[in-house]
């Protein structure tokens, strides 16, 4: 009765492993013969998973060979359209390793060498310590759980680099899932994010970026720059400068233009940035404030006529207790009356 029992059971096992079977979603990326563990990918998400095969299949597995798992993940059911069996679970990029590893089966996260500076379906990221610029192929649903300022972590797997991304699954724990996807470094002569746009320049002296400051004639403005990753407070510019630029190490940076922060911006060697920016044009002889657009934070207060270089975005502006709501676009003018 028992022996039935177990083989009913197998059977069962089979049978509804095989039944949900996805076909080849994912593919090899590293293995490791020290734990006999292999680092699968999953084609649509970048997700990465592991399981651990027998020395046969080990010796015979190569990278980028096809693999097949049930809906959940959880059971590798194929290698190579030939029938497996192996349980699948998270990846684990602190194994022990020796010189037969082959592929993408550990990194140093001693440091994170990058962060994203654009989240979308093709995400930009920058090397904090080249200031070079990247772009990433991100599926929709892993952009919703990423912000700007994400650190990420590069690694080299046959020759080909990629970016790996690291998610906490629990906050009070160590684990995490990783997300693994090829770097594109075709250079672009533009590129731009929410607040910035960033594009070729044959002016900058060797070995430097520029921040373009070129505002209209008569725009008052002041921007304050700060480095990351440490957030330190380098210097500020102003409508008082000699110039309409100003150049800068390669790197990424948090800047205030109007007292509102836009962070994550990057100036790399050889581009010039420019800030986006709109211009409230107010000729109010008395004291007005301009708050954001929820009407909660309080950006300025001004009491004569100026016209100011703002981010673009939504505000309200205060004055003889009324809020008046107004719109900032990208180097356009909005004129408020009294």
């Amino acid at each position: 009765m028992r022996c039935t029992f177990i083989v009913l059971f197998i059977s069962f096992f089979i049978s509804n492993v095989n039944s949900q079977d996805t076909g080849a979603c994912c593919r090899v990326i590293g293995k490791n013969p020290v734990t006999k563990s292999v680092t699968v990918i999953n084609n649509t998400t970048g997700k990465l998973f592991m399981f651990r095969a027998n020395n046969t299949d080990l010796e015979s597995i190569k990278f980028n060979d096809a693999i097949s798992t049930n809906n959940s993940y959880t059971y590798v059911t194929a290698i190579n359209g030939i029938q497996k069996q192996y349980f699948a679970g998270p990846i684990n990029l602190t194994q022990k390793t020796d010189g037969n590893t082959v592929g993408l089966v550990n990194l140093d996260f001693s440091l994170p060498c990058c962060v994203l500076i654009d989240v979308n379906a093709l995400s930009i990221a920058q090397n904090l310590g080249t200031g070079k610029t990247f772009s990433l192929p991100l599926p929709q649903q892993l952009v919703q759980s990423l912000t700007t300022g994400t650190r990420i972590f590069t690694t080299t797997v046959n020759s080909e680099d990629y970016a790996v991304i690291r998610i906490e699954t629990s906050p009070n724990s160590s684990l995490a899932d990783y997300y693994v996807f090829p770097i594109n470094k075709e250079p672009r002569n533009y590129i731009q994010g929410p607040n910035w746009e960033m594009k070729v320049s044959n002016v900058i002296r060797e070995n430097y970026g520029r921040l373009v400051t070129d505002f209209p004639p008569g725009v008052e403005w002041g921007i304050d720059i700060y480095r990351n990753p440490e957030h330190k407070f380098l210097l500020n510019k102003s409508v008082k400068g000699k110039t309409n630029y100003y150049e800068m190490s390669p790197g990424n940076y948090d800047f205030k233009l109007g007292l509102i922060d836009i962070k994550h911006v990057p100036i790399e060697f050889g581009m010039e940035t420019r800030l986006k920016a709109g211009y409230l044009d107010f000729q109010r002889e008395d004291e007005w404030s301009i708050f954001d657009g929820s009407g909660s934070r309080l950006i300025m207060s001004v009491n004569r006529p100026v016209k100011l270089a703002l981010p673009p975005g939504n505000y309200k502006v205060k004055m003889n207790g009324e809020f008046v709501p107004f719109v900032i676009e990208d180097q356009k003018t909005t004129t408020l009356t009294n």
